[in-house]
């Protein structure tokens, strides 16, 4: 989960959010999540979102949702994040920050999707006012650039 950090290279983000996804999702256990969750990698996943740096002082409003903020954040940005319309991952292009972006989206968005024993702990950074900010953020900018394109 260190590998997903601000400063790291785009390759080894995607690494460490396809990993931490595929490890907190269905196919995990409450060990490997709770082993996620001690080494907060959910948290260095969201320190790679673009956005965390925002300063926007507004909170959440009442009655939150982090369901539907992760998924407004990874469908703003565009098919990246969806499924692989070849069906396979391998060989995609990760050498560039929007590909690591949309991993990371990808990988939260498998946490806020997965139900199990472990999950709460892994919920808990997601559900944070600064977090739920910095998907909103990215959400809206995403929404906007799209927006201009049309």
């Amino acid at each position: 989960a260190k590998m997903a950090a601000p400063d790291s290279e785009a390759v080894c983000v995607v690494a460490a959010a396809r990993a931490v996804g595929a490890f907190a999702g269905e196919t995990g256990d409450a060990t490997l999540r709770e082993a996620l969750a001690e080494a907060k990698a959910v948290d260095h996943l969201l320190s790679c979102v673009p956005a965390a740096n925002s300063s926007d002082p507004s909170g959440p409003s009442a009655g939150s949702d982090s369901d539907a903020d992760v998924d407004a954040a990874a469908n703003a940005t565009g098919e990246q994040v969806g499924a692989d319309p070849d069906g396979d991952d391998e060989g995609d292009d990760v050498d560039n920050a929007d590909s690591s972006v949309s991993e990371v989206l990808r990988a939260l968005k498998t946490i806020v999707e997965t139900t199990g024993d472990g999950m709460d702990p892994l919920l808990k950074p997601i559900c944070e006012p600064q977090a739920l900010r910095c998907l909103r953020a990215l959400a809206g900018q995403a929404g906007a650039a799209g927006r201009r394109r049309a």
